[in-house]
């Protein structure tokens, strides 16, 4: 009884070798992991009213008007009852880490905004253009095949709809 199982745990000891040396075969052979990584489109937005707040906000050391800055940022001026906006475009999430060789496929669903015209740009400057519109699925694929950040950048909501992808050894 004791030497059964004595060879029981060898012979599992002998399995879990295997499979590890069979892991690391396939591992150096150049097998690639695959990752669906799922993004939105999003707008956030913020109100208040005359009555509680001012329109604009008073200015305050620091800080400065949102119109010079693009798509991206967005002020809307008090409505009939006194009801001011702010908004401000994003990828959500807004920073990845891939590995390097990973073959990524980003789905990215447009919630706000008609329309955005983007691309995905490599460290060295290689580049693909999309388009994500709202109620739409956008899929693009690429291998991260390069270290350093990759930037998504939304040319229609700049500065601030950008997303950053940070590959890895």
């Amino acid at each position: 009884m004791y030497l059964h199982g004595k060879r029981w745990v060898v012979a599992l000891a002998g399995l879990v070798l295997l499979v590890s040396i069979v892991a690391s075969i396939a591992q150096a052979g150049g097998s690639e992991t695959r990752r669906r990584i799922y993004m939105s489109a999003i707008e956030y937005k913020g109100g208040a009213s005359t009555v509680d707040e001012a329109y604009p906000p008073a200015a305050v050391e620091g800080t400065r008007e949102l119109a010079p800055l693009g798509g991206g940022y967005g002020l809307k001026e008090p409505d009939a009852t006194g009801r001011w906006e702010v908004e401000s475009y994003r990828f959500e999430p807004g920073f990845l880490v891939a590995k390097l060789g990973e073959r990524i496929t980003l789905e990215i669903v447009g919630i706000n905004g008609a329309l955005h015209d983007i691309s995905l740009t490599s460290p060295s400057g290689a580049s693909v253009d999309l388009v994500v519109t709202r109620g739409r699925l956008t899929r693009v694929l690429f291998r991260a095949n390069e270290l350093g950040m990759w930037k998504l950048v939304c040319h229609t909501h700049p500065p601030a709809m950008t997303a950053e992808i940070l590959v890895i050894r």
